[in-house]
């Protein structure tokens, strides 16, 4: 068990080809990051987000979202989750209670933003807009 989530069984996994991969990486921009506040997921399960954040284990700090899709594509050898159904499920749920994943862009400067708002981000008590930062270049919690 990583990250508060149990292991997934094999018929939850899907075959992930060499070129299905290597298509949504390079659609995947260069500078965007997973950060983990480090508290477990308590969602489903066996849900496509559940299943891909196992592969997150890294506590704040930026985890490159293509190294993660390529995580998540490959749980099980050449099985896993689709990298599109991955991102998806990551734009749309940003935060639960009590874990948080921010999607994240890394700037020229070094800092790292958000990409999108976070209404309800565990890790604080107020809301997170696109742009703000979330991790700043020297590695300070801004979030």
């Amino acid at each position: 068990m990583l990250n508060g989530v149990a292991s997934t069984e094999a018929t939850s996994l899907v075959l992930v080809s060499d070129l299905e991969l290597l298509e949504a990486i390079g659609r995947t921009p260069l500078d965007q990051y997973l950060i983990w506040n480090g508290r477990p997921r308590t969602g489903r399960a066996n849900s496509i987000l559940s299943l891909a954040l196992v592969c997150i284990g890294e506590v704040w700090s930026p985890v490159s979202l293509r190294a993660f899709l390529q995580r998540a594509a490959r749980l099980e050898a050449a099985y896993g989750l689709a990298p599109d159904r991955v991102k998806k499920a990551i734009w749309s749920h940003q935060s639960a209670s009590p874990a948080s994943y921010y999607l994240v862009r890394q700037t020229p400067a070094g800092d790292y933003v958000a990409v999108t708002d976070v209404p309800r981000p565990s890790s604080l008590n107020r809301p997170i807009h696109a742009g703000d930062i979330v991790l700043a270049r020297n590695m300070r919690l801004e979030a």
